[in-house]
């Protein structure tokens, strides 16, 4: 049985977190990080990483980017957990092969917690100054994985939701 209440929870703080990553990370926005902090986690050189930390603490927002970070580490278990729920929900409704990807895409979004958690670590070393290709290149494969996870889930939980009210819908009409 789905305990919508929990679901809700795991909604609404992926929500406010966002909202609040976007509001406290916009000075991070400029003409060298066009998407704020997600410029530094997909950043694939280490002079590209260089002048991101380089810049932000030029412009004095190196309390903002490191703040933003650590508001990441509350995010992660809401929108993780919520992709969880919602991807374990309807796998359990659909036939063979959605509901092996639902559960796939499920264990993908703790997947994509842990992920995301070792960015952050790597992130926070760049921004205290210890910057190498390698550390630049896991956060970047880190991130690409991360986002690639939560895409994937996103797409199946709404395909699903479309396949849900479909059969639903044409339950109705033939009774």
């Amino acid at each position: 049985m789905t305990n919508w209440k929990i679901i809700a929870i795991f909604f609404a703080g992926t929500v406010v977190m966002i909202t609040l990553l976007q509001i406290q990370g916009h000075p991070l926005i400029g003409p060298g990080t066009p998407s704020g902090i997600v410029s530094l986690e997909l950043s694939n050189s280490k002079s590209q990483t260089a002048f991101i930390v380089n810049s932000w603490k030029a412009e004095h927002q190196w309390n903002t980017a490191r703040s933003n970070i650590l508001l990441d580490f509350l995010f992660i278990p809401f929108y993780g957990f919520f992709l969880y729920s919602l991807c374990g929900y309807f796998c359990v409704q659909q036939p063979e092969p959605w509901q092996r990807a639902g559960m796939l895409l499920a264990f993908g979004s703790l997947v994509a917690m842990a992920l995301d958690v070792f960015e952050n670590i790597l992130m926070l070393l760049s921004l205290h100054g210890i910057i190498s290709g390698f550390g630049t290149f896991i956060t970047f494969l880190f991130s690409s994985l991360k986002f690639s996870l939560i895409f994937l889930a996103l797409v199946y939980i709404f395909l699903s939701a479309i396949f849900l009210l479909m059969k639903k819908l044409f339950a109705k009409e033939t009774n």
